[in-house]
């Protein structure tokens, strides 16, 4: 149910760029002056110090500036 929530919720927000309600993990921000990337790292426990990285849900995103317009790209 939740995998039809994610898949929706674009419906109701034509702004939202990226959306996980299913997996649970970290995320690392690259910050520099041009650009931002987000790098979500989802895991298979939340319940143990010892985990694996679920490679094929984890995401980036790059946000650029370009003037005054912003350039996305999720991969």
């Amino acid at each position: 149910m939740l995998t039809q929530l994610e898949d929706g919720m674009s419906l109701f927000d034509n702004n939202l760029l990226y959306n996980n309600q299913t997996d649970r993990g970290y995320m690392i921000l690259e910050i520099q002056e041009q650009e931002i990337r987000a790098h979500w790292r989802y895991v298979d426990t939340v319940n143990s110090r010892d985990y694996k990285v679920k490679q094929s849900r984890s995401t980036m995103m790059r946000i650029a500036s370009k003037g005054k317009k912003y350039d996305y790209k999720v991969r």
